[in-house]
């Protein structure tokens, strides 16, 4: 059920059944009753009446009911295009349609949906380890070849030790490198020879952090010991021979492109790649963040918010800068409301409401006004505050979130009070 409806994009209950897995992961005697999973810390009334019934008759009828319903069977296939989201693919299904071809033939569709639907079969089949590890490695030889301090690491399931994986994700960094310096790299040299060498086809998404598309590995195949050579752990391309083909390769062999035929073309099969370009101060933080999964990347966040923090891909953060007394935070509002004030005063920890009838509303917490909330997830991010009343004058002051630690990712871990666990450890 959590997998049907991640599929479909239901935003809360994958979310509640993958808990109440984990709750009973943890049991350790058998639950045979609704009543038993319900006092479980994590499971609903609702999902417990569901794992009695698979208890009492080893199946479920909403499982079964989806798949065989013809119209929820349509969403989900729909729903597996690349760039097609559940209101699209409800208004294709109002429309009538209910094939691929259906798609193709009367729907007006984007440059990525129809490399979607073209490419569906492609996109939905699941890419062997091997196959993750050889495109890597192309992708790394080329990477290195223009400058050999670039860093490659494989990143999501292919690093928590899955055989097989949806898509390839790369992040590229490089130390004491600027983020306009990785993304000139990425978009003016790297991009342009793996589109050369035809092992990317298709750009879906770009921009100066990130790339996302589809490629083939390219003839010749790597083989398997060739990638054990060149990769460790989850880094390819640190040995020193990156690179180097057999000596027994052909002339066109050993420049990357073997001879291409109309059915090598045919029988190619596109993948999802993804490659993202990170700063090497923010990698700890990064390599934690896109290991996952993503049942282990939300409790290791909300550990973070129980002790007042924040943790996302580019750091782990302290509390907001605490607003010091006489300072004033500029107002949206152009005309102050004196009982705004005394309220605040009278609630000097609370949040109270400010403007009246027909004035735009905003909040102040004892009468200091928020230009900027703090939410930004890079550390100090600044913040425009007034002195004393409202006339202008602002001074600019250093606020935000404290970055407390970006670099290291075991020193994420060991800042938070938890041990440290490897990726192959995070499939929670």
């Amino acid at each position: 059920m959590a997998d049907y409806y991640s599929k479909i994009n239901d935003p809360w209950r994958p979310q509640a059944y993958r808990k109440a897995i984990n709750a009973l992961r943890r049991q350790t005697s058998l639950i045979s009753s609704a009543d038993e999973a319900a006092r479980i810390s994590g499971i609903g009334q609702r999902i417990a009446l569901k794992i009695e019934e698979i208890v009492s008759t080893n199946s479920l009828r909403r499982l079964e009911n989806a798949r065989n319903e013809p119209l929820d069977q349509t969403l989900e296939l729909f729903m597996g295009i690349y760039g097609v989201g559940y209101a699209q693919a409800q208004k294709w299904i109002a429309r009538g349609f209910r094939t691929l071809d259906d798609i193709l033939a009367h729907a007006e569709l984007t440059d990525n949906q129809r490399v979607g639907v073209t490419h569906y079969h492609d996109f939905a089949q699941r890419i062997p380890r091997g196959e993750v590890e050889s495109l890597a490695m192309v992708i790394t030889a080329v990477t290195r070849t223009l400058d050999n301090r670039m860093q490659v690491h494989v990143m999501g399931s292919y690093c928590r030790g899955a055989a097989t994986s949806g898509d390839v994700d790369l992040i590229i960094t490089k130390s004491g490198a600027s983020m306009p310096h990785l993304s000139a790299f990425l978009n003016k040299r790297l991009l342009p020879i793996l589109f050369e060498q035809d092992i990317l086809k298709v750009g879906l998404v770009t921009g100066d952090t990130k790339w996302q598309g589809a490629g083939v590995l390219p003839l010749p195949k790597i083989s398997s010991s060739a990638v054990a050579a060149s990769t460790s752990k989850n880094v390819v391309g640190e040995s020193s021979g990156q690179g180097k083909q057999n000596e027994k390769d052909t002339a066109g062999e050993s420049s990357g492109k073997g001879k291409q035929t109309e059915k090598d073309k045919k029988d190619e099969i596109w993948r999802r790649i993804d490659i993202l370009l990170v700063p090497s101060a923010e990698l700890g933080a990064s390599l934690l963040y896109f290991t996952g999964n993503d049942l282990f990347n939300r409790s290791i966040r909300l550990l973070a918010r129980k002790k007042g923090w924040k943790l996302n891909q580019h750091g782990l953060f302290s509390r907001p800068v605490t607003y010091r007394p006489g300072l004033r935070a500029r107002s949206s509002v152009s005309t102050r409301d004196s009982s705004t004030d005394e309220a605040a005063r009278a609630q000097p920890d609370k949040l109270v409401e400010v403007g009246g009838e027909g004035k735009r509303k905003t909040r102040s917490m004892t009468g200091k006004r928020l230009v900027i909330e703090p939410g930004s997830a890079v550390g100090g991010n600044i913040i425009e505050i007034d002195k004393g009343g409202g006339g202008g004058g602002g001074q600019r002051q250093q606020g935000g979130w404290k970055l407390l630690e970006a670099r290291d990712e075991k020193r994420v871990f060991e800042l938070l009070g938890v041990p440290y666990r490897e990726a192959w450890e995070r499939n929670v």
